[in-house]
């Protein structure tokens, strides 16, 4: 379906910065949905995390 790019040890200060910013990007949205919904914000964290975790762990996603 598609392939993963190769990665360099001259990527990963810049991976792992935009990780770090998608996560602080993330939890807090993820709480403020879950308020709005009106569900505790745990269900909200743990929504955030399936979303992320589910396409990842896909057969087609796997090299």
């Amino acid at each position: 379906m598609f392939e993963f790019p190769q990665f360099s040890k001259h990527s990963v200060k810049n991976d792992v910065l935009s990780g770090l910013t998608v996560a602080l990007a993330l939890v807090p949205e993820a709480v403020a949905f879950a308020f709005v919904a009106g569900v505790d914000p745990m269900v909200g964290l743990y929504a955030a995390l399936s979303s992320v975790w589910l396409p990842l762990s896909s057969v087609d996603a796997q090299a």
